[in-house]
């Protein structure tokens, strides 16, 4: 997990804008070399999102 807010850290420059997913989540991300990075924000805090016969798992990453 360390190494993906580092990650997040350095790539916020790259991100694109902002897309409603839910009413609380939104998603930014941004292509690079050939893969797409996609970061998910529950309530503008960073976090994973998982979801499974539709319901969410949010998990939030502290910064």
């Amino acid at each position: 997990m360390t190494q993906a807010m580092d990650f997040y850290i350095d790539s916020k420059d790259k991100l694109g804008e902002e897309i409603k997913v839910t009413p609380m989540i939104t998603k930014r991300g941004f292509i690079e070399d050939g893969w797409e990075y996609t970061f998910f924000f529950y309530k503008g805090e960073l976090a994973k999102v998982e979801a499974w016969n539709h319901r969410e798992l949010i998990e939030i990453y502290n910064k």
